[in-house]
């Protein structure tokens, strides 16, 4: 029937804006925003739809940026690569980890070893909804502490393994722990709906998370 074109007529347009976006993060991957590249991440988890192209090139300016987002955007984009079942031996998902870790610990005094992304970790507060989001996301991804994007653990998702792995220790722990630490400094704050989303999540996570 008419409505099966419709559709694949959306679905070109669709990947024809994703690549469109691709394109433009390549050739601007040094001046991206952090936003933007929140933003991008957020909008593919939100639609379920997968673009390898973009998840490259957003992986690619992340490296660069990360030490750049502000909480509202690494848990836009943690939320998002978590909606996108993305393997968490990515980059991406390792540099978003590492750079939440620090942000928590700048926030909110949570002890953990920093990541050497850059200067500084955006600017903001995190809320519990924050939190929360970031708790449920890394559940959802499967992290533990075990997992590292040398391999092992992790989901092994439809994201694809794509992405190099940066070097240096590729621990989830330190996450684990920040993110840990923040729900038990901020569990008054939670509504209805985050106390179920983050005690879902610390059941997952709680094994990953010990000491």
């Amino acid at each position: 029937g008419g409505g099966g074109g419709g559709g694949r007529h959306n679905d070109k347009q669709l990947t024809s804006l994703l690549d469109t976006a691709a394109s433009l993060v390549s050739q601007r991957r040094a001046h991206c925003e952090s936003r933007q590249l929140a933003s991008l991440l957020w909008a593919c988890g939100k639609l379920g739809v997968h673009n390898a192209g973009l998840e490259d090139e957003v992986e690619a300016a992340t490296a660069l940026h990360a030490h750049k987002f502000n909480p509202q955007e690494l848990s836009n984009s943690i939320w998002g690569a978590a909606r996108l079942n993305l393997d968490v031996r990515r980059d991406l998902v390792h540099r978003l980890a590492s750079a939440i870790a620090a942000s928590l610990e700048a926030n909110s005094g949570v002890q953990a070893p920093a990541p050497r992304l850059g200067q500084g970790y955006g600017q903001g507060q995190w809320t519990a909804q924050g939190i929360s989001n970031v708790a449920w996301s890394l559940a959802t991804l499967g992290i533990s502490s075990s997992s590292s994007n040398d391999g092992g653990g992790g989901n092994g998702g439809g994201g694809g393994g794509g992405g190099g792995n940066g070097g240096g220790d590729r621990s989830y722990t330190p996450v684990l722990r920040a993110v840990c630490a923040a729900v038990k400094a901020r569990a008054s704050d939670f509504n209805p709906q985050e106390v179920a989303n983050t005690l879902w999540a610390m059941a997952r996570l709680s094994s990953a998370a010990a000491p």
